[in-house]
């Protein structure tokens, strides 16, 4: 989502507004040295670990580990989207927003959405024309009026079923297209739904910006959703949200997570309202995050069954990184053949409540689903146990509930908490190897090493050093000697090295936005969060003697293809000279 927004405004955007102004406007902030500090608006506690640095830009709490630049903390603290916290930095900097050039400036999303609203207006005009979908919705114990909250409609089987939409200008075939609601395919355009029951799909703000058709007779694909849009992304959307919001406009204590539209509607017509559903896929970690920008407490409820427990399990593994202390994540299994929607009708709404209230917390689930076939009477048992739990636990954020949930495996494997401590870099600054042997030593091993995903402590020490004083990039001359040198990290040294030397004065927060979702960003947030304590001076010294040890791996890595290379045949006038350079240089 955040390609919406071109990188140059947001770079713009988080230059002209100051962390420490935002911050403070919401909670009480007071200086200690050159920091701020103060009680943490996303947890509970007497003694403040809330802090913000002014010059870096950035927020760090050491009691829920929750972090982040400017945009970051409007989203977490208003329960915003990425586009609805630049919009409300940007009211304040008296900034207007330009949308990025190319593709989206085609069809204006204003104009994406007066197509998506006109077309569901349609479907719920051809609703009472249709006794077969009538009938459906009656068979399902759906009202009318319940159908009239959530705009439930009806999509002929007419193959041109929208033809009046796109044929009155200025509506054309090509923004039906785009909008999702037409098919181009084999030079025919057809509409993408045809006898379906039809759900609208609002985002937070009530926009309409898709659609999911639940097909009444046996067709195979039972479910058909909108495709990918500019404005509709399923992963980023929950189904139900807007009217759960809408029907509880002071805040949603709870949101409870389906897997059916009609399971949603059901519920609702029952008197739960807080109920949303995911878009035909399993949950993912940007819709839970949408979810705790608007409660602090989310049940899954699944099926009893195998599959349920699977999907359970997925939603569980995709809440980790979230789960910041004052976070409450619960699961609800159904009985056997039951769905959300014949077990309230069946035990009404009350019984319905009451299984809610007794759902399993996270921890009790995860500790069960990590012992689950592993004999913990073994050694092998607990092996396998405690490996996975650190696994695990490297997705969380440090906090009371981490430390808690670690001891607890402990506990389990019948070991001490500190061995299933593994070694982490967000924990402390790790010196690297003070002498340049022992450095390019360590650097040669880790290019021998088949772990690639590891990324050496020199390499995160370097990229910790340009996060906190990204000035000191002007010690670093041209790159393109390491550029292709096989290491876990080197990609986003480079990367970042490019970044500052284009971006002068650029804050740690703003670096960070760069980053925005991207798999790299919870890498980078971890080493923001832990200032190297080695004096700047110090520091400075350590990049250019890493810089220089890295080209002389690759230098001396080049010397030896060319060496072997000459052993089995003659190497040509360019070869010679370029092992004659290496050599050279290499000695200085």
């Amino acid at each position: 989502m955040s390609k919406i927004i071109p990188q140059n405004f947001i770079d713009d955007l988080l230059s002209k507004v100051d962390i420490v102004d935002i911050v403070g406007s919401r909670i009480k902030l007071r200086r200690t040295g050159s920091n701020l500090v103060g009680l943490c608006p996303f947890h509970t506690e007497k003694t403040p670990s809330f802090t913000v640095s002014q010059s870096k830009q950035f927020f760090h709490c050491f009691g829920c580990n929750a972090h982040g630049n400017t945009i970051g903390f409007v989203m977490q603290f208003e329960r915003l989207s990425f586009v609805e916290a630049i919009e409300n930095l940007a009211t304040q900097a008296g900034l207007t927003i330009p949308r990025a050039s190319g593709y989206h400036d085609k069809v204006r999303y204003n104009e994406l959405y007066q197509i998506t609203e006109k077309t569901s207006a349609f479907f719920e005009q051809q609703l009472p024309r249709s006794s077969r979908a009538i009938n459906y919705l009656k068979s399902r114990g759906l009202t009318g009026e319940i159908c009239k909250k959530f705009k439930v409609g009806y999509a002929t089987s007419d193959w041109e079923n929208l033809r009046s939409i796109y044929s009155s200008s200025p509506i054309t075939k090509q923004h039906m297209i785009t909008a999702g609601l037409l098919v181009n395919k084999e030079n025919k355009t057809y509409s993408r739904f045809r006898d379906r029951i039809m759900f609208p799909i609002h985002d937070t703000r009530g926009h309409i910006i898709g659609f999911g058709g639940r097909a009444i007779d046996n067709d195979p694909a039972k479910y058909l959703n909108s495709p990918e849009t500019p404005i509709f992304h399923k992963g980023e959307e929950l189904y139900g949200l807007y009217e759960a919001k809408k029907a509880d406009r002071s805040s949603l204590k709870s949101i409870i997570v389906v897997e059916g539209y009609l399971d949603v509607i059901a519920l609702a017509q029952f008197g739960v309202t807080n109920v949303v559903a995911t878009l035909g896929t399993a949950i993912s970690t940007k819709q839970i995050q949408l979810m705790l920008r608007n409660t602090s407490e989310i049940v899954f409820c699944f099926d009893g069954d195998q599959a349920g427990r699977a999907a359970a399990w997925r939603a569980l593994e995709n809440s980790l990184p979230l789960m910041r202390d004052g976070i409450q994540i619960k699961f609800l299994f159904l009985p056997e053949a039951h769905d959300p929607d014949s077990l309230i009708r069946k035990e009404s709404k009350e019984k319905f409540i009451k299984r809610l209230e007794s759902a399993i917390p996270l921890s009790d689930f995860f500790m069960k689903q990590l012992a689950y076939n592993v004999n913990i009477n073994t050694i092998d048992g607990k092996a396998k146990l405690t490996k996975t739990g650190k696994e695990l636990l490297k997705k969380m954020p440090q906090g009371i509930f981490h430390q808690l949930l670690s001891s607890k495996i402990a506990e389990l494997a019948n070991i001490n908490v500190e061995e299933l401590k593994n070694y982490d870099f967000s924990q402390s600054w790790t010196a690297a190897p003070t002498n340049q042997q022992a450095k390019k030593e360590e650097l040669s091993n880790q290019l021998k090493s088949t772990n690639k995903a590891v990324i050496p402590i020199i390499i995160q020490n370097t990229i910790n050093i340009l996060l906190h004083h990204p000035e000191l990039v002007c010690h670093i001359d041209d790159t393109s000697d390491i550029k292709n040198i096989k290491i876990s990290g080197i990609d986003i040294l480079l990367e970042l090295i490019i970044l500052l030397k284009n971006q002068q004065n650029i804050s740690m927060g703003a670096i960070l936005e760069y980053w925005r979702d991207r798999e790299e960003l919870e890498f980078l947030n971890k080493l923001a969060c832990k200032e190297p304590i080695i004096p700047k001076d110090i520091l400075k010294n350590e990049l250019i003697d890493i810089i220089q040890l890295l080209k002389q791996l690759e230098r001396e890595k080049a010397i030896q293809l060319l060496l072997a290379k000459a052993a089995t045949q003659k190497l040509n006038p360019e070869e010679r000279k370029e092992l004659q350079h290496l050599i050279e240089t290499s000695k200085k």
